[in-house]
């Protein structure tokens, strides 16, 4: 059944490396965009959050496209955390791929509740990287917001009983530079707490305890499928309005602010 699901508590450490920093490719991006910014509170994650006692980076507040975070991904049966680039580059143009849609290019009306075919698997820039490079994206929170204003008017999505969890997504290796991934979040139809606000979408939510399922090599197409239509959150994730103008502040020391009424 699609929606909340019970709180589980991470159980699994994992050694992180930290690559050197190379000049990445980045592109704007429109205010309606779907799953755009996030945030990696280390602090908060909590001593049983998966990798907490190799973190070797300060907390990053209001991570966008474009910019490095910590994912961890499927690599050669190695559970081993990186710092990849947000974004994958178009190989039929400019621009980068952020965000893969679970349905492909089925349920263009962003239906909730949708439980058809996950058109993914027949994506040309997805279907081989879903198969074989998945990766998840430890986060403390993430940004939406309307569908028509999106982060013009944005909420940043929390749990306090989860505050560590963890995003779906897929990698490949990057032809330059020294940091070698780029990764890209998948997103599904719009769960009750971002319908809430007036958002289409939501990004693709794990526990610790579903990671080892998402990531594993030997995974079917059929059990895939049925992780991104049967998506679990946080049951109680819920939006706080924030400033606007806290959305320039990207890759922020400190959180955003909150918007006052």
């Amino acid at each position: 059944m699609r929606g909340g699901g019970g709180i589980s508590r991470c159980a699994t450490l994992f050694f992180f490396i930290s690559p050197s920093t190379f000049a990445h490719h980045f592109t704007t991006t429109k205010h309606n965009t779907m799953c755009s910014r996030f945030d990696q509170n280390i602090d908060v994650f909590g001593s049983n959050s998966l990798g907490y006692d190799a973190y070797s980076s300060p907390p990053i507040f209001n991570i966008g496209i474009g910019d490095a975070a910590w994912i961890i991904p499927n690599t050669a049966g190695k559970t081993v955390a990186v710092q990849a680039i947000w974004g994958m580059p178009n190989p039929w143009g400019a621009g980068l791929f952020y965000n893969a849609r679970s349905e492909g290019d089925l349920n263009r009306e962003d239906v909730p509740q949708y439980s058809g075919e996950c058109g993914i698997f027949s994506k040309p820039a997805f279907r081989k990287l879903i198969v074989k490079n998945r990766c998840v994206i430890p986060v403390s929170a993430f940004y939406e917001g309307p569908k028509e204003l999106g982060l013009k008017q944005p909420s940043r999505f929390e749990s306090i009983e989860d505050p560590c969890f963890y995003l779906a997504g897929i990698w490949q290796e990057t032809p330059n530079g020294k940091r070698s991934m780029a990764f890209c979040v998948i997103t599904t139809a719009a769960i009750p707490p971002t319908a809430s606000i007036g958002h289409h979408r939501a990004p693709m939510m794990l526990t610790a305890d579903m990671v080892e399922d998402w990531l594993d090599e030997n995974a079917t197409a059929e059990e895939l499928e049925a992780m991104m239509l049967n998506c679990w959150y946080p049951l109680d994730l819920s939006p706080t309005p924030i400033q606007p103008s806290e959305m320039k502040k990207r890759n922020s020391a400190v959180p955003l602010a909150v918007r006052t009424l």
